[in-house]
């Protein structure tokens, strides 16, 4: 059967797919999400992957992939979200890759990479293995980026930190804690009506969501505000002195 319509996405992460990635994807050229994340695969990246130039995603990590990161790939001139990592690639990354790109999340974390060209506003991390204690592969820290939230594990080597340090500093960034007071309410059920009916335990987490996890120092106090305001008691949290905004999380 012939398609009529242009395809945009293909989303096959986590499906158990196995065998290679087919370079025959290079012909679906209106593609913008390619995600084939998460199946045992084997074999290479297609260099042919360079050619879909309207691509935005590239999902192509937790994929058992080896080999090289081919160059083709800085021809995707459109890509802010590039997933290469936990893979077995080897080899450095390009530098059109790393260097003339603004990406929203580009990873390389968990591979066997080496000889990283250095970029600025990029650390370059070496992993080391946890049981064995040797080198085993080399990846980036977004110093604006990779610091915070859930991408941190790429920023725990020392080079890392001291940029992300600096970043932070820079940019007035705290780890957004709620309620300090061992991290909870006293009452993180009590159903918030100004909140949809979302508990104050639940009302937290959904602002570590919005400030993925670190914010201003001036943001994370308007979400303590807030919080006391619609009932959500933290033990020893002060009102400040002078109450003028609210915010609502």
């Amino acid at each position: 059967m012939l398609l009529t319509h242009p395809i945009f996405v293909i989303r096959l992460d986590d499906n158990d797919l196995t065998g290679t990635v087919p370079s025959e994807l290079s012909k679906a050229t209106p593609l913008e999400y390619l995600i084939i994340s998460l199946n045992p695969l084997e074999g290479t990246i297609p260099s042919e992957l360079g050619q879909l130039e309207e691509l935005k995603y590239l999902g192509l990590d937790n994929d058992g992939l080896t080999g090289t990161i081919p160059s083709t790939l800085e021809l995707l001139n459109n890509v802010t979200y590039l997933e290469l990592q936990g893979n077995a690639l080897t080899g450095s990354v390009p530098l059109g890759i790393a260097q003339t790109k603004t990406y929203d999340n580009f990873n390389v974390y968990d591979n066997e990479l080496s000889g990283l060209i250095p970029v600025d506003g990029l650390a370059i991390c070496t992993r080391i293995g946890n049981s064995t204690g040797e080198v085993e592969g080399e990846h980036y820290c977004n110093c604006g980026s990779d610091c915070l939230a859930e991408y941190g594990q790429r920023c725990e080597c020392e080079e890392a930190q001291a940029c992300c340090d600096i970043y932070i500093e820079q940019n007035n960034i705290t780890n957004c804690v709620a309620c300090e007071a061992e991290l909870e309410f006293s009452n993180p059920e009590f159903e918030v009506e100004d909140w949809g009916y979302a508990s104050c335990s639940d009302g937290a987490a959904y602002m570590y969501i919005e400030l993925e996890q670190f914010g201003t120092e001036e943001q994370c106090d308007e979400v303590k505000k807030e919080a006391n305001k619609q009932g959500c008691s933290c033990p020893g949290y002060v009102v400040p002195s002078k109450d003028e905004d609210d915010v609502q999380i």
